[in-house]
């Protein structure tokens, strides 16, 4: 499930998990990728914690402190009692921040109620609920730095996120070689930044202040079949329905410290936009003995649209009424073969495709008529071969080559004093090596087993 502001059309992240909630965090890498999303690169998935499956009643509460009256809190309870499950915990974390309006304030709250309809199916609703409050003191330029290092240019600017999310998800076998997981899910994030020239005193402080409100409406539909057959291969295969309409509001207020819902100033700007969004995915493991290989393919609709009612005053441009549709098919293709006791080597080729997004295909603060300001889509092709294995117990490494064309990147231009057009600037390549080692030392013998561990790694890139 995405957790970005908007999915497509504003992937923006203003919001993490707790990380107290997080099992574990997986890159999933190469055409595998494309069975989540149609970026390049790994996909980075936060797994949640799962309910204590063998009591009725556990819990748990942390509780941080620090300087600038920091206070982190986590507090949790969960368990199982015959075919119910449940999750429930609330997180808050404060500070004042070691400059003047550098403090924060965030709740957060996740509740999780399942039911186990049979012994391998189960039903689950999760609701998530996360709010923040905190202060921007303003970035400084290196003489400011230097001449004052608690210098706050932006005193009066704050940014809020209010963000709720509930899911309905299913996870069933329907006989020992097929499985099917659906999750529904609708939520809604509110972003208000309020924002006012930079200033040092004794520099008179400006004169107003800009509220920028962008509000989320989503909701999604992924859902996928697992099916194993013959001696260790495996087909997947699945869709996703994605919507979101966003209103953006930003008001010119005479009050540096006005609250974040007053729109009572001046209007600058109001749009109303919106993203339809689907994608169909397959996958599948061909496994020959110790050889395997892995196609992947994704084909999917990117639709935007973005209507304007009020520009800012110093632009002339038409008013925009945007409409942008796009159709992009995309394939992986992934090697292996296992040899020794534990080692595999990998080769896989994938392609990878940045949607646009609102501000590519409508950016509001230029002159320039939108409808000449149309670049094409980045698109890349990653190429990786290494070779990882686990020869003993407690031991893994991985060493990797990788290679990645980029095509069509983009890149925003300043015109003039108002217009500032995207543009696509060329190709690039990046290569590299990337590799990593661990051992744990509790491995051995019956140590380990306890869930007790000491582990010894190294990285490099």
């Amino acid at each position: 499930m995405p957790i970005q502001s908007d999915w497509i059309g504003f992937p923006t992240l203003y919001y993490l998990p707790v990380p107290q909630t997080i099992e574990s965090i997986q890159l999933i890498r190469g055409g595998s990728s494309l069975l989540y999303g149609p970026e390049p690169g790994p996909v980075v998935n936060y797994v949640t914690r799962k309910p204590p499956s063998d009591r009725e009643l556990a819990g748990r509460s942390d509780q941080v402190f620090g300087n600038h009256n920091l206070w982190s809190s986590y507090n949790e309870v969960g368990g199982t009692s015959g075919s119910w499950d449940y999750l429930a915990n609330i997180g808050h974390r404060e500070s004042d921040g070691e400059r003047r309006n550098a403090d924060y304030r965030v709740n957060s709250s996740d509740l999780h109620l399942g039911y186990a309809l049979a012994p391998r199916q189960h039903l689950a609703l999760d609701v998530h609920a996360y709010r923040s409050d905190n202060g921007e003191a303003g970035r400084l330029s290196l003489p400011q730095y230097q001449a004052d290092e608690d210098t706050v240019p932006g005193p009066f600017n704050r940014t809020w996120v209010d963000r709720y999310t509930a899911a309905l998800s299913y996870d069933g076998w329907l006989n020992d070689s097929t499985e099917i997981t659906s999750k529904l899910w609708f939520g809604y994030q509110d972003l208000v930044h309020r924002t006012a020239s930079a200033f040092v005193p004794p520099q008179p402080p400006p004169a107003n202040t800009t509220i920028d409100n962008q509000k989320f409406h989503y909701s999604g539909l992924d859902t996928r079949v697992l099916r194993k057959w013959g001696e260790g291969s495996a087909f997947t295969a699945g869709f996703v329905l994605y919507d979101s309409n966003s209103p953006w509001k930003q008001t010119v207020d005479g009050d540096l410290r006005a609250d974040r819902n007053d729109h009572d100033g001046t209007p600058r700007l109001r749009q109303q936009r919106g993203n339809e969004y689907w994608a169909l995915f397959a996958e599948n493991v061909f496994r020959f003995g110790r050889f395997h290989i892995v196609p992947s393919v994704r084909y999917e609709r990117e639709h935007l649209d973005v209507t304007e009612t009020v520009r800012p005053p110093n632009l002339t441009r038409p008013l925009i009424d945007q409409d942008y549709r796009r159709s992009v098919p995309l394939w992986g293709l992934g090697f292996g073969n296992d040899f020794g006791r534990g080692h595999e080597t990998y080769v896989n080729i994938s392609q990878g495709y940045r949607p646009l997004r609102w501000l590519d295909v409508a950016g509001p603060f230029g002159n320039l008529n939108v409808a000449e300001n149309q670049p094409d889509p980045a698109e890349s092709t990653s190429f990786e071969a290494g070779v990882h294995g686990w020869p003993k117990r407690g031991f893994y490494y991985d060493v990797s080559l990788f290679q990645t064309n980029f095509k069509n990147r983009l890149e925003s231009r300043q015109l003039n004093a108002t217009d500032v057009i995207n543009v696509n600037t060329g190709d690039t390549r990046h290569r590299g090596l990337e590799a990593q080692s661990e051992y744990d030392l509790l491995a051995d013998g019956s140590r380990g087993e306890d869930g007790q561990h000491l582990v010894l790694f190294a990285n490099l890139a």
